[in-house]
C-alpha cells in the first residue's frame, strides 16, 4: 500500500490483519455495557484506536479487492461513529487534515 513496489501478498496480509484487529475490537465492544473499550467512559484507549481507525478506509481504497465492509463490524462501526461525533475528536481530525495538506506542499 505504501511501498513503491506493490506486493500483493504483503497487501493482503496487512488487510487481513486490519480486519482481524477490527474484529477483536468489534467483539470487545459487543461485550461492553458502556460501549467504550475500557470502563464506562471514553478513555485514551478509545482515542488511540480511533486515530488508527481513521486510516482504514483510505488504506482499503488503495487495494480494490480488499473487501472492506464496515457493516461486517456493527459494534465497531457504531463506536467509530460515536467517536467521530465528539467535538474534541472532530477538532483533532481537522487539525491532522490541515497538517497533512501543509506537508504535501
Amino acid at each position: 500500500m505504501f511501498h513503491p513496489e506493490k506486493i500483493p501478498s504483503a497487501q493482503h496480509r496487512y488487510i487481513d490483519q486490519t480486519k482481524r484487529v477490527v474484529g477483536v475490537l468489534d467483539q470487545a465492544l459487543g461485550q461492553s455495557e458502556s460501549g467504550w473499550l475500557v470502563g464506562d467512559m471514553c478513555t485514551y484507549v478509545d482515542l488511540s484506536f480511533f486515530m488508527w481507525d481513521e486510516q482504514i478506509a483510505p488504506m482499503m481504497a488503495v487495494v480494490p479487492d480488499s473487501e472492506w465492509h464496515e457493516d461486517d463490524f456493527p459494534n465497531w462501526k457504531k463506536w467509530h461513529e460515536r467517536m467521530a461525533e465528539r467535538e474534541a475528536v472532530k477538532k483533532v481530525v481537522e487539525e491532522k487534515a490541515k497538517l497533512l495538506v501543509g506537508a504535501q506542499h
